[in-house]
């Protein structure tokens, strides 16, 4: 495996920083569809940035031979979505950022199967 740093100049105007989030994806050099690992930089602290207010998440939960999997929709950015249960186990991914339209599962993982 080759690995390669690619840098780059981010121009912004300090009075922007609280409507800016930077989501950093690191892919194969081989396929950009191999997503090997994703961040989010916040350019103030949360409690400053301006998101859209009022938004809808939709939820379905499908549990097949006792996996149960998390289906998500957003209709606007989401910062730092947390999935919580009362059933034994924990999520694959937790406190996430969706962005508008985006799609996401998540996988339960009860700590019985590991």
């Amino acid at each position: 495996m080759r690995l390669s740093t690619d840098w780059f100049d981010v121009n912004l105007k300090k009075s922007q920083s609280d409507r800016n989030i930077a989501i950093i994806h690191v892919s194969d050099n081989n396929s950009d569809q191999i997503l090997m690992g994703q961040n989010v930089l916040l350019f103030t602290n949360p409690a400053s940035l301006i998101l859209p207010k009022n938004a809808i998440i939709e939820v379905e939960v499908i549990e097949r031979n006792g996996n149960v999997s998390i289906f998500l929709e957003t209709d606007k950015t989401v910062l730092y979505v947390v999935l919580t249960t009362r059933a034994r186990g924990r999520f694959e991914d937790n406190a996430f950022l969706m962005k508008k339209g985006e799609k996401k599962v998540r996988d339960k993982i009860d700590p019985r199967s590991c």
